[in-house]
């Protein structure tokens, strides 16, 4: 006998009912055969009951119809897909089941739907008209961006044209002009002619440095005594011909010279008209030449100022790792003599 699940239905209860009507002793072949029975019965009478569920759970269990794909409008339209996703998935139920109910349902939630894209439509319309007067101040306030800059050109061309001054020509000092410097850090230091000889002007200042220089020339010391803790002289080849200033102007000059200390140097010197400014100063504002002069080891940027015949700034800054130490010192009050 098999164990085949392809059995009648009424086979099982007849195995059974067989097993069951037996009677007197058994042997155990007997008694084996009856076991394999029993073992057959149940084995056949669990297959018929799944079977049996299984085939009321399908009948119970509608099909659902698979509605659209709604990836798009979650990916592209995340609102629309919010307003819209909970209402097909209520629709979907209700037309599985089709009745008068449902129906109703089914023409209320219809009414919803338009509502609510009648109010999207409007919360985008409301929307356009919000940016819109978010950017009415901004096109107002580039509209009087563009007309503060119109105001000012003028003004800016005006103090352009202020600072193309004419050429410059030299003022020669006279004994007794004195100057006052003001350095950061340090008290102020007042500067004297006291002489003017063979082309030189010498300096006497209250810090006890002496330094004689070629008139007329920028940065064309000859000699210098305790300056800055230094003495020394040098000399030129020839005067640089920077004067009369004028913007873009260049001339350069070959430099010798010693030092107290036993040091010695040589190098060629280029001073340039680089521009004007307009400078401030403790001795006042002035209209100025920038002139630079660079040599192998530092820079002097110079503005003189044509109203006094003088320069207002007087600086020197170290080039790459030149031990030259950097200072700025501003004019504080100029007296010309005579």
């Amino acid at each position: 006998m098999g164990g085949s699940p392809c059995r009648p239905p009424g086979e099982a209860v007849r195995i059974v009912a067989a097993w069951k009507g037996s009677s007197g002793p058994r042997s155990s072949h007997h008694l084996k055969a009856d076991a394999r029975q029993r073992r057959e019965a149940s084995s056949l009478a669990d297959q018929q009951t799944g079977r049996l569920a299984q085939g009321s759970v399908m009948r119970s269990a509608p099909q659902r119809r698979s509605g659209p794909n709604w990836t798009w409008a979650q990916r592209d339209m995340p609102l629309l897909h919010a307003l819209i996703r909970p209402i097909h998935t209520l629709l979907a139920n209700i037309c599985d089941t089709p009745t008068r109910e449902n129906l109703m349902r089914s023409e209320y939630l219809g009414k919803t739907i338009l509502a609510l894209s009648l109010a999207t439509a409007m919360a985008v319309v409301a929307g356009c008209q919000s940016s819109k007067v978010e950017m009415a101040p901004k096109a107002e306030k580039a509209q009087a961006m563009k007309v503060a800059k119109a105001e000012t050109a003028p003004k800016a061309e005006k103090a352009q044209a202020k600072m193309e001054m004419a050429p410059v020509e030299h003022r020669k000092y006279t004994v007794g002009s004195k100057w006052i410097w003001r350095e950061k850090g340090t008290d102020d230091v007042t500067y004297t002619v006291v002489s003017v000889d063979d082309g030189k002007t010498t300096l006497q200042g209250t810090n006890g440095c002496k330094s004689t220089f070629i008139s007329g020339t920028f940065n064309q010391f000859t000699s210098w005594e305790n300056c800055r803790g230094g003495t020394g002289s040098q000399s030129f080849n020839r005067n640089n011909n920077i004067f009369p200033l004028e913007v873009g102007k260049k001339d350069s000059v070959n430099v010798a010279g010693t030092n107290s200390k036993g040091n010695t140097w040589s190098t060629r010197m280029t001073c340039e008209v680089m521009g004007t400014d307009n400078v401030t100063v403790p001795a006042g504002t002035f209209d100025t030449y920038h002139v630079v002069c660079k040599d192998k080891w530092s820079r002097r940027d110079y503005h003189y100022a044509p109203e006094l015949g003088t320069s207002v700034i007087s600086a020197r800054s170290p080039i790459g790792s030149s031990k030259s130490k950097p200072y700025r010192t501003e004019l504080v009050k100029y007296e010309r003599a005579g």
